[in-house]
């Protein structure tokens, strides 16, 4: 009886919960890595002045936004509140990121200006509050995650203006 007994001890300590430990050779291998945050911002289309077209607006060929020949005393407005804008940027983002933006300076044509503040821009939805540009950063957008934005741009010229061609400025949208 003795002779019996020792084999089944030895099998059963080499059984434990079913796997056979003295069978089984493993190595432990760790998996490590770093999630960087990510923070960026894309320009997906700049749209132009276009009076016929819905939402006033065409695809710009050279992404700047483009008004055209424009008279005094009528508001132009690119993108409208059905979802056509003057930008169209995307944030891809990981973490928590505010949109920004603002202007370089008033518009010249060389000799003459007019003020950068005529400039407005507002988020394109239903319900928009225009904003006319300065050189200080106005704050336009906070958010945590990717998403699209969509910007319509608006301009409204006054009868003491002075005419010239080709008036210009820029304007700046930041991802922080």
């Amino acid at each position: 009886m003795k002779k019996l007994l020792l084999p089944l001890l030895i099998v059963a300590c080499f059984a434990v919960n079913g796997v056979w430990a003295a069978a089984v050779d493993s190595v432990k291998v760790p998996v490590k890595f770093s999630l960087t945050t990510v923070k960026e911002m894309l320009l997906d289309s700049v749209s132009d002045y276009h009076a016929t077209n819905p939402g006033n607006r065409v695809l710009s060929a050279d992404d700047t936004v483009g008004f055209g020949t424009l008279e005094p005393g009528i508001t132009y407005h690119i993108g409208s509140t059905n979802g056509t804008a003057t930008l169209y940027m995307r944030v891809f983002a990981n973490t928590s990121w505010e949109l920004k933006t603002m202007g370089t300076g008033n518009f010249s044509d060389g000799s003459n200006t007019i003020p950068l503040s005529r400039l407005e821009w507002a988020e394109d939805g239903a319900a928009q509050t225009f904003t006319g540009f300065s050189t200080t950063e106005a704050s336009t957008k906070t958010g945590s995650a990717s998403t699209t934005l969509r910007y319509d741009y608006r301009t409204a010229l006054q009868w003491t203006d002075t005419p010239g061609n080709n008036y210009k400025t820029d304007t700046y949208w930041k991802l922080y």
